[in-house]
């Protein structure tokens, strides 16, 4: 299995890639575990944020599932807000 599409995502996230981006969604998510699940990539982290008029901070474990064709390019990305979810959308159990 190629590592090709972690290593994209993991780009979006960083940001290397000059207009490659999950928008401003990735300001707010931390991805610390990406996994290749066939042409599949999930990435689980943390999404922090502050409220705007209650200052209250905010933070909770998320994941994402990028889904990729056969050129390695993103065909649909979604956000899970429960890890366990997102695990079990592309056939793993934690």
């Amino acid at each position: 299995m190629s590592q090709a599409n972690v290593e994209i995502v993991r780009a979006l996230f960083e940001g290397r890639n000059a207009g490659l981006s999950f928008g401003s969604f990735a300001r707010y998510f931390d991805p610390d575990d990406l996994r290749e699940v066939g042409n599949q990539v999930v990435a689980i982290g943390t999404v922090n944020g502050r409220g705007r008029a209650s200052g209250i901070a905010l933070e909770f474990r998320s994941a994402i599932v990028v889904q990729f064709g056969s050129d390695h390019r993103i065909t649909r990305a979604r956000i899970y807000p429960d890890v366990n979810e997102a695990l079990k959308a592309v056939g793993l159990e934690e």
